[in-house]
């Protein structure tokens, strides 16, 4: 295995280095609040620890607001029956729900909710700004 030192590594790709770092960036429009978008700076990162059924009434209602990005659903409960009426509910079914809506609103697959079973992880996360508490 053959030896290389900083000064050997500049010279053979310094310039190809150089031409990266100077070429230019390409930054969406909606990235920057054009065109109609909020810019995601601009968005409350939502996470919901319980996900039944008044988890899914409130999370309807955020999601009609532009200000808001639900990120995180967290329940031990995994998707199941036998909620109010029989219905269906648990975590996976609400991060459904959240995927489809953003779908509908932008046109674009959303995959950025993610799912927790132990409420704790979601309070670690740097990302999220504000949660909903949605426990019997």
């Amino acid at each position: 295995m053959q030896k290389t030192n900083r000064r050997d590594f500049l010279k053979k790709y310094g310039g190809a280095a150089a031409l990266v770092a100077a070429a230019p960036v390409i930054v969406p429009a909606c990235s920057q609040g054009r065109n109609g978008h909020r810019p995601p700076s601009d968005r409350v990162n939502l996470a919901f620890i319980g996900a039944g059924n008044q988890a899914e009434n409130d999370a309807r209602e955020f999601l009609k607001d532009d200000r808001v990005q639900i990120t995180a659903v967290c329940d031990v409960n995994r998707i199941s029956t036998g909620y109010w009426n029989g219905k269906t509910a648990g975590r996976e079914y609400l991060i459904n729900k959240v995927d489809e809506a953003y779908l509908e609103q932008s046109g674009r697959r959303y995959k950025g909710c993610r799912g927790y079973t132990d409420f704790r992880e979601v309070l670690l996360r740097k990302d999220i700004d504000a949660v909903v508490v949605v426990t019997p």
